[in-house]
C-alpha cells in the first residue's frame, strides 16, 4: 500500500506519522485526546530511539527527539457481563432460536432447476 505524502498533519508542532493516523483512526482516538497526552502525561523513555508517553490508559510513542508520533494505543473497552434471563425467557430465546435455525435448513434445502428459475422469475 502506497502512504500518502500529502497529509502531513502537525499535532502541537509534533508530525504523525501513517502508521500513527491508522492506529489512531483504528482506536477511535482523536486529536484533542493527543493534545490532552502530550499536555499532561507522564513522559517516560523507553529507549535511547523512544519516548512513552502515558496518560489513563492511553500510550503515545514518539521518537526520541520528539518529532514524529511513531503510534498511538487505547485503554482495553471493558466487556460488559452478560445479563441473566429468567428460565423461561431463556427457554423461548431457544425456542425461537431452533425455529430459525430450521426455517434456514429448509430454505437451504429447497431447490429448482435453472429452467425453473427462469420461468418463474420471468413469467
Amino acid at each position: 500500500m502506497q502512504k500518502k505524502r500529502f497529509n502531513k498533519k502537525k499535532i502541537m508542532g509534533i508530525l504523525k506519522t501513517y502508521h500513527a493516523k491508522q492506529r489512531q483512526i483504528e482506536r477511535n482516538v482523536t486529536d484533542l485526546q493527543l493534545i490532552k497526552i502530550l499536555q499532561h502525561g507522564e513522559y517516560e523513555e523507553r529507549s535511547e530511539h523512544e519516548v512513552i508517553i502515558r496518560l489513563d490508559g492511553y500510550h503515545l510513542y514518539l521518537d526520541y527527539n520528539l518529532e514524529k508520533i511513531i503510534t498511538v494505543t487505547a485503554p482495553e473497552k471493558q466487556v460488559s457481563t452478560p445479563k441473566i434471563v429468567s428460565s423461561q425467557a431463556g427457554n423461548k430465546l431457544k425456542d425461537t432460536i431452533k425455529e430459525k435455525e430450521a426455517k434456514i435448513e429448509s430454505d437451504e434445502q429447497e431447490s429448482m432447476t435453472f429452467e425453473d428459475y427462469m420461468n418463474n422469475k420471468f413469467k
